[in-house]
């Protein structure tokens, strides 16, 4: 709608934790088609989905907790 096709940011709970390792894949798989600056999680991703989520985005990753500020 926009014309933009990068996010700036994801920031918040994916939501990842409690579900199957397949659906985990298949959701950071397409997370990583989108071209996303930022991606910060908070507890409910889970750490295992934030270890491979911070593999996967590198630099680009980081922990969105209460208090955290995102800076353009």
């Amino acid at each position: 709608m926009t014309g933009e096709t990068r996010i700036h940011a994801v920031i918040g709970g994916t939501h990842l934790g409690p579900v199957s390792q397949a659906q985990r894949e298949k959701s950071i798989t397409a997370l990583k088609a989108f071209d996303i600056e930022r991606l910060g999680v908070s507890h409910c991703t889970g750490l295992p989905a934030s270890l491979r989520l911070a593999l996967e985005f590198k630099e680009r990753f980081f922990f969105c907790n209460v208090g955290t500020v995102v800076e353009a």
